[in-house]
């Protein structure tokens, strides 16, 4: 875990914050670049921020449903290779190349029976590993979406 040590180049690190028996709290001095001060929310793990999204969705069967991924990244993401996309229906996985970070991308589907879908997002690097801060879900409810109406009922009589 890092801290830094606010209005300094200072910089705490702590070793196996998960077991008190064994941490241990080092400091290192002047570590910041030359004219710059530590503030408050340093993360506390050294990893690039990455996000792969989706709204939630309530759709409609046997209808073409328009779907925005937006894909979100800073420092680091030169290594970000591709997003595999999957509406849980069993229909082939949908691939996103990488044409850069903080982008959107329109894709349609189209789901054939009620019910509640997962959609898995999940992104890899360059190595082809998973990127574990990207992988995300939503829930796609799914129905048929028509108005049942009484043949019975009459109007102008």
């Amino acid at each position: 875990m890092y801290i830094t040590e606010n209005g300094t180049r200072n910089l705490f690190v702590i070793t196996n914050p998960e077991n008190p028996e064994a941490k241990k709290i080092y400091r290192l001095n002047n570590i910041l670049p030359q004219g710059s001060l530590a503030r408050l929310g340093l993360p506390s793990y050294a990893s690039f921020y990455f996000n792969v999204n989706m709204n939630e969705v309530n759709i409609c069967k046997d209808t073409p449903t328009t779907f925005t991924i937006n894909i979100t990244g800073s420092e680091g993401g030169d290594n970000y290779s591709r997003t595999e996309i999957n509406f849980g229906d069993q229909s082939p996985i949908v691939t996103l190349n990488n044409e850069g970070l903080n982008k959107s991308y329109t894709l349609t589907h189209q789901y054939q029976n009620d019910g509640v879908y997962t959609i898995q997002m999940t992104s890899y690097d360059l190595q082809n590993q998973i990127i574990e801060a990207s992988s995300s879900t939503v829930e796609a409810m799914v129905s048929s979406c028509q108005i049942k109406v009484n043949p019975h009922i009459r109007i102008n009589l």
